[in-house]
């Protein structure tokens, strides 16, 4: 292996690319405290990019289409698996590796300047901000996960909000940021690629309508041991955060997409 094509493999690692992208996933199910998982969900990607100038600005010709589609293969393979996640961490982490995995499309092509980093960011910031309402989950019903407990919509009425809102914001809702990092990577790739990422699209709101269907509605077990415990909703405070937090995300986001848009 030549340094140029090891360079490369330390790319593929931080900017997934299967199977480099079970490292992050192992690592991220193998940390236990939600701080850690945040500094990997916001500095994992930007790792991988700057590791790119180093490895020149792309790999051997004849390997360069080859990359984007396994870097798009790679995106349809981790949404596809959302289908069948049950444990919301897993859901974030395989969530996240599916996003960063389609800037290979856009990578190989020579756009890795600014703007990918910003894009990724956008991947980075969103996922993040899902980890913190999966941990606050875990904090109301003492688990996240997808399991037989249901009616989170009326027994914590304010977390089920922030939690509808962390997946519009990852399913690309417009004027969330997600929906302008996908419009800029579409923009920016051409054939398969397009078709790869909106696949991708797809697949991420169908996850996300499970997990609404799931999680959000129906009616508690009455059988069930929890059913008589107490559910700590999030506090006004943590609410108004939260969406204020969403609304600044949504305005840096239309500045950005603003910006190249009129170029």
């Amino acid at each position: 292996m030549t340094t140029e094509n090891l360079w490369w493999a330390c790319v593929a690692v931080f900017v997934p690319l299967f199977p480099f992208s079970m490292i992050f996933n192992a690592a991220y199910a193998v940390a236990r405290w939600t701080w850690v998982r945040l500094v990997m969900l916001l500095l994992w990607p930007q790792i991988g990019l700057w590791l790119v100038p180093a490895a020149s600005a792309a790999p051997e010709h004849r390997l360069a289409p080859w990359l984007s589609l396994l870097g798009l293969a790679t995106g349809v393979f981790y949404a596809w698996r959302l289908l069948s996640v049950r444990a919301l961490n897993v859901w974030v982490s395989f969530w996240a590796t599916s996003a960063w995995s389609l800037a290979w499309a856009v990578m190989l092509g020579g756009g890795h300047g600014a703007d990918l980093r910003i894009a990724m960011a956008g991947v980075s910031v969103t996922a993040a901000a899902l980890a913190c309402g999966v941990r606050a989950l875990a904090d109301c019903w003492g688990e996240a996960y997808l399991g037989p407990r249901h009616g989170l919509g009326r027994q914590a009425p304010r977390l089920a909000g922030v939690l509808v809102v962390g997946l519009l914001a990852a399913m690309g809702t417009p004027v969330l940021p997600m929906f302008f990092v996908m419009l800029w990577l579409v923009m920016h790739t051409d054939g398969y690629g397009v078709v790869g990422a909106m696949v991708v699209w797809l697949l991420w709101s169908w996850s996300a309508a499970r997990v609404w269907q799931v999680l959000l509605f129906g009616a508690e077990r009455k059988e069930a041991i929890w059913s008589q415990e107490a559910v700590t909703d999030l506090s006004r405070f943590s609410t108004m955060s939260a969406l204020l937090l969403a609304i600044a995300g949504a305005g840096a986001a239309m500045i950005w997409s603003a910006r190249w848009l009129m170029q």
